[in-house]
């Protein structure tokens, strides 16, 4: 045939020769031409695209699907919402879901809180205060538990003693200080001992409660003095001011001092 889109076919074909001693293979020979018709077909679509025919694709999204999408892009997020309009959207499931399930009147706790005066309100809070435990009170009974409870090497414990001798004599007006070599001697054994014990609990324990203590303004300090020798000192300008929590710093460094000087009973 004189046609173009058959001649090429056919000078296709004719270039094709099996050159094989087998016998042929039908199975192989239909593969063969349906690879090649595959391959024509898919040629003659990218010449001669169906135009008639769309894809099935295409037809998925509407033009009211592009719209809604479209939309929902154009759309505020929650969170870019102003913040009052956005508590509204919750509040009446947050009404149906919490609110109306608590027997507890609302209404009757408000008038009640309303209802109290100042003078109140700051006696529970000094009874709320008053209940909070002394840190101070609970070192000393656990202290005095551990001493009472403790009966290992009480009776022939000589570093205790000699410990307790130089405190007596460091607390003595008219003897003299013990040299510096000495003490350190002494401190080292002490350490030593105490790491053999392996209680260190109380020690750790005075020592966060030293460095929770305030420190004293000296200005202050001065300035009360003057007062006091000028005979102007009034409510305002009391101990409180010059030191925070004095009643607790001098509690523990009384607490400190017996106990170096061997009131540990």
């Amino acid at each position: 045939s004189e046609d173009p889109a058959v001649q090429w076919q056919l000078n296709l074909y004719k270039d094709v020769v099996v050159k094989t001693e087998e016998p042929p293979d039908p199975e192989r020979t239909v593969d063969r031409v349906q690879n090649i018709s595959a391959a024509l077909f898919h040629l003659e679509q990218v010449e001669q695209p169906l135009r008639s025919k769309k894809c099935v694709w295409q037809k998925l999204l509407s033009k009211q699907r592009k719209r809604a999408v479209v939309a929902c892009f154009r759309m505020a997020p929650l969170y870019n919402l102003p913040r009052h309009r956005s508590i509204n959207l919750f509040l009446m499931g947050y009404q149906k879901i919490w609110i109306e399930t608590e027997t507890y009147s609302f209404e009757e706790s408000l008038v009640q809180d309303l209802a109290k005066s100042q003078k109140k309100v700051d006696e529970e809070e000094e009874e709320e205060a008053e209940l909070r435990p002394d840190p101070l009170h609970q070192l000393i009974l656990h202290f005095s538990h551990n001493a009472l409870t403790e009966r290992s090497y009480l009776e022939e414990d000589s570093l205790y003693i000699a410990y307790a001798d130089m405190m007596a004599k460091s607390c003595a007006e008219n003897e003299e200080e013990e040299e510096g070599a000495e003490k350190e001697k002494t401190f080292e054994k002490m350490l030593d001992y105490l790491k053999e014990k392996r209680d260190a609990g109380f020690f750790k324990s005075l020592s966060g409660l030293m460095q929770s203590c305030s420190v004293l303004d000296l200005n202050a300090f001065e300035r009360q003095n003057k007062a006091e020798g000028l005979g102007m000192v009034t409510e305002e300008g009391s101990s409180s001011k010059v030191l925070q929590n004095d009643e607790f710093t001098k509690d523990l460094f009384r607490f400190l001092q017996l106990l170096c000087e061997g009131h540990n009973n």
